[in-house]
């Protein structure tokens, strides 16, 4: 139930579609990248200021199968936990985080990290608790690696590499120093999907030509560059974020 009273209260089942309204209208046209946008994960927490200093790394987060590619470089702090990852991770790509998740380390017979609680069990093996995990225990050797996966339908996996440690400088938790390619819209079918999308919105006389423009808000005249990234305009949602 929501209700108005001069605050908008909603229970915690309905906050993932009450998001994901909020964030409908953001779309390519308007400058944000394809598909909706959120203006922030719920569980991005307020600004952090570190009571001891603690190293910075450097990942490369790159989405698999991509063509062309798309990635992000981040700079943060070591001690961010992965659920804080997860909440950055949405942002630098468009997410909208109303789809599962997961980390993993270690491949197939590794360990499993996500969010837990009794919403999010549905009789598998809980995994461990991403909220309880740094991001600095996990990745320790530069080209190390994590796995991180969301929307188990379309299987949108990121492969996370540590490229760099440096030592702490004051500054944000969290910056965007680099990336190429633009975060593909949600419930398109995955890469392949995406790549369909791409065609279909970028040639007349495809089939699916209006259909895909219409789905992703594309005005008259507008075409979609995959490899369109806007470095600044995420650093200043990270900033907000954190």
């Amino acid at each position: 139930m929501v209700t108005m009273d001069g605050a908008v209260r909603v229970q915690p089942a309905l906050v993932p579609m009450v998001l994901l309204a909020l964030a409908l209208g953001r779309h390519v046209g308007d400058g944000g990248g394809a598909g909706p946008r959120l203006p922030g994960s719920v569980n991005a927490g307020p600004g952090l200021e570190p009571t001891h200093p603690v190293p910075l790394l450097q990942l490369k987060v790159a989405i698999e199968d991509m063509k062309p590619p798309v990635w992000r470089r981040l700079v943060l702090r070591s001690d961010l936990t992965l659920a804080q990852l997860h909440t950055i991770i949405q942002a630098s790509f468009e997410w909208v985080d109303y789809h599962l998740h997961e980390f993993n380390v270690g491949g197939y017979n590794g360990i499993t990290y996500g969010p837990v609680g009794p919403e999010y069990d549905f009789g598998d093996p809980m995994p461990e608790d991403e909220s309880a995990v740094t991001v600095g225990q996990l990745l320790t050797a530069e080209s190390g690696h994590i796995n991180y996966t969301y929307e188990f339908g379309d299987n949108w996996r990121h492969r996370i590499t540590l490229e760099k440690v440096m030592p702490f400088a004051p500054g944000p938790a969290v910056r965007c120093t680099g990336g190429r390619g633009m975060g593909p819209a949600e419930d398109c079918g995955g890469p392949w999907g995406w790549e369909n999308v791409v065609t279909a919105v970028n040639d007349p006389a495809h089939e699916e030509h209006a259909e895909y423009r219409q789905w992703l808000g594309l005005g008259s005249g507008e075409t979609l560059d995959p490899k369109e990234f806007h470095r600044e305009a995420l650093d200043e949602e990270l900033a907000e974020l954190f």
